[in-house]
């Protein structure tokens, strides 16, 4: 005879199981606000900008004292040096590319050049040594 699965005993009200259960979920419909025109909208939207008496931060600054100023001068000084070396490494880097790109020749160039000393060598008779 064939066992048969028993029945889930249903958990006792009080007991911890119960308690875990999940509760079951009611839905309420909520009533939906009405949609405002599309003016209306774009009049609420241009109402929040940022001259509507908000609070702003101040655009200018205090005076600098006399250390600070120096510093600042001095950075200032730094950093133009820096960008005219930068300017120099640049300038010295395009001249060694354009040697670099001199030296690369057009492979059809270099094959005419070839086959023309190649032909005056045959003209004069002379003999040709291929390496």
């Amino acid at each position: 005879m064939a066992k048969t699965p028993k029945p889930k005993p249903r958990p006792a009200p009080r007991s911890r199981a119960a308690k875990r259960a999940p509760s079951p979920t009611i839905t309420i419909p909520l009533p939906r606000p009405e949609e405002k025109p599309t003016s209306e909208k774009l009049a609420a939207l241009s109402a929040r900008t940022a001259d509507s008496g908000r609070v702003q931060k101040r655009k200018g600054g205090k005076t600098l004292s006399r250390q600070k100023r120096r510093r600042k001068e001095a950075a200032m000084d730094k950093a133009g040096a820096v960008l005219e070396k930068l300017e120099r490494k640049r300038e010295a880097s395009a001249r060694k590319g354009g040697v670099v790109k001199g030296r690369n020749t057009d492979w059809d160039n270099l094959n005419d050049m070839i086959e023309e000393e190649v032909e005056k060598a045959v003209e004069g008779g002379e003999e040709i040594l291929v390496k």
